[in-house]
């Protein structure tokens, strides 16, 4: 997969450099879900940063469907920028899905 591709097409990513997106994407790690898994729980802080490249996650919170997170979308951004609890729950709806994370930084 073409990392630096999939996180042009990211916002916040759009802008930078080639050589930027491509040493960006040296250092993703991806996880992959199948349909019904769970990204992680409400409750449960998010500790990174996760971009949506395939499929689509259902967010959650007490049962109710809050909405989706579609492809080139951020996961969790607010916990790791704000430093403070987003409580969501995300699952992926209907379709297995990959997402790529930068790695946390101390």
């Amino acid at each position: 997969m073409d990392f630096a591709a999939a996180l042009s097409q990211v916002e916040i990513f759009s802008d930078l450099s080639e050589e930027a997106l491509s040493s960006l994407a040296e250092s993703v790690k991806v996880q992959t879900l199948v349909s019904g898994e769970t990204l992680y729980s409400e409750g449960e802080p998010p500790r990174l940063l996760y971009i949506l490249v395939h499929g689509r996650l259902q967010v959650t919170a007490k049962g109710k469907i809050l909405g989706y997170i579609n492809r080139h979308e951020l996961v969790g951004e607010m916990g790791v920028v704000a430093a403070r609890r987003v409580t969501p729950q995300f699952a992926p709806y209907a379709t297995a899905c990959s997402s790529a994370f930068p790695p946390a930084r101390p």
